[in-house]
């Protein structure tokens, strides 16, 4: 429990100095006047430095060898996070009202068909990435080795995939042309950067830390908050200094 603990406190640091360094972004990107979606890079940062805190309190801590789960509950697992949870994003994020409005916005004369054959997609999507992650399971499963190198990581990557897939789908981003003022359309390349670093990295050992390296103490996380504030109290400093408000960007609150 206490290396549970220690992974939550750094994942809540990380993702905490993400959210503020994220926000001074978003509003140096405001007063750029360049236009962006500066939100989803705040969305983006926070959550990039909210794993790596993560990814650094399991590095940098000795681990129990885990308990062998049972094939059940392997596959509850399995059917929750990629058969109900994407149906419940299917139910509340697709709807044929929701298309017709974005067929409207593209000019797209037929929104009846547009609105229908994007639901037909995404549902047909659905099913075939669950059927893919059940094969992908059962091809690796006997082998736990095989499942660290290879299951897991195609799991995730299947994961992501289809999230960015359903992203587009909703933003009717294959009806429009290519512009990287869309923030979506790095969505792409984030994913063959992971691959890559999978790849080149990651696939060539899972092996976790054998012995701690670093002594945690008091003193140590008091260095890491205060360091943190006084990283908070700089940007904020300069970020009210360099503009003279933004109207509406308190909206979303």
């Amino acid at each position: 429990f206490k290396r549970a603990i220690r992974v939550a406190g750094y994942s809540a640091l990380g993702a905490g100095f993400g959210f503020m360094f994220g926000n001074f972004i978003q509003t140096m990107g405001a007063t750029s006047e360049i236009f962006y979606n500066w939100w989803n890079v705040m969305e983006f940062t926070l959550g990039f430095f909210g794993g790596l805190g993560m990814v650094y309190a399991v590095m940098t801590r000795e681990w129990p060898k885990s308990i062998q789960p049972s094939k059940t509950g392997n596959w509850i697992a399995i059917s929750f996070v990629f058969l109900f949870i994407p149906l419940t994003n299917y139910f509340n994020g697709m709807s044929t009202e929701r298309f017709l409005k974005l067929a409207e916005r593209l000019n797209i004369p037929d929104t009846q068909q547009f609105a229908t054959s994007q639901l037909v997609f995404a549902g047909l999507s659905l099913i075939l990435f669950f059927v893919i992650t059940i094969f992908i399971w059962k091809r690796y499963c006997p082998n736990n080795e095989k499942i660290m190198l290879y299951s897991l990581p195609a799991m995730l990557f299947i994961t992501t995939i289809h999230y960015n897939l359903f992203s587009y789908i909703q933003l009717g981003t294959f009806y429009r042309p290519f512009s990287f003022k869309y923030s979506d359309s790095l969505y792409v390349f984030i994913v063959a950067i992971m691959l890559l670093v999978w790849y080149y990295i990651l696939r060539k050992g899972t092996d976790l830390p054998k012995e701690n390296a670093i002594d945690e103490t008091w003193k140590r996380w008091g260095v890491i908050l205060i360091s943190l504030l006084l990283v908070l109290v700089l940007i904020s400093l300069v970020s009210i200094n360099i503009h003279s408000g933004l109207p509406g960007a308190h909206d979303r609150f």
